[in-house]
């Protein structure tokens, strides 16, 4: 059966729904679909991002594969020129639902504060990984075309800000248990992040 007064024509923005009774549900009715779905015409000038996401890295959970993230990620982004790394929350494992008491924390990390610090040398390694290998290749390509860059120049600070990915986060649920303390989460994190992306930019210039 359709969902369809008789006589009543169906709209061109609206299929209409109609019954598959060998599956015992209703659905959009496919044929119209397939006869009028029709996509905009695409604009002339487009631009194109891509990213790397990751999520759930649980810092000072014992089972989670930091040594993994913090190798691959930056060969993933390096090999396709990835511009943008994304966090979509749970940086850290937290301390509810008995987590440290069931022996899933690392002893070293029993801390929240401490787990953000974990997560932020993690991020920041990432990034300077993949900012060191570009930063490279600009200063070279500079080199073969005679150039070199100079300290505190807007050229250098275009090859910088080039090379290093943007860092593009949000707080999980993990992250998000200490605000019922008052506290705003991944503040730390971003702290630690930052000081060890300066460091290590200054130690590569």
């Amino acid at each position: 059966g359709r969902m369809a007064k008789p006589g009543q024509r169906v709209r061109k923005t609206w299929s209409g729904l109609e019954y598959d009774a060998a599956a015992n549900r209703w659905d959009f009715r496919l044929q119209w679909v397939q006869r009028n779905l029709t996509y905009p015409p695409l604009p002339t000038h487009l631009s194109e991002d891509s990213m790397v996401v990751a999520c759930c890295i649980h810092a000072g959970y014992i089972y989670s594969d930091c040594p993994y993230y913090l190798a691959r990620t930056p060969e993933v982004m390096i090999q396709h020129e990835v511009p943008i790394l994304v966090n979509c929350g749970d940086n850290v494992a937290g301390r509810k639902h008995y987590l440290l008491e069931r022996g899933e924390i690392h002893p070293a990390l029993f801390k929240v504060s401490d787990q953000e610090k974990f997560a932020g040398l993690l991020h920041g390694r990432v990034l300077l990984k993949v900012f060191e290998f570009r930063i490279a290749r600009e200063i070279a390509a500079a080199a073969n075309e005679g150039r070199r860059f100079e300290r505190a120049s807007p050229e250098l600070a275009a090859a910088v800000e080039s090379s290093l990915p943007w860092f593009v986060y949000i707080a999980g649920n993990h992250d998000r248990w200490i605000e019922s303390e008052g506290v705003e989460p991944l503040l730390i994190m971003r702290s630690e992040m930052t000081k060890e992306i300066i460091s290590g930019i200054a130690g590569k210039l």
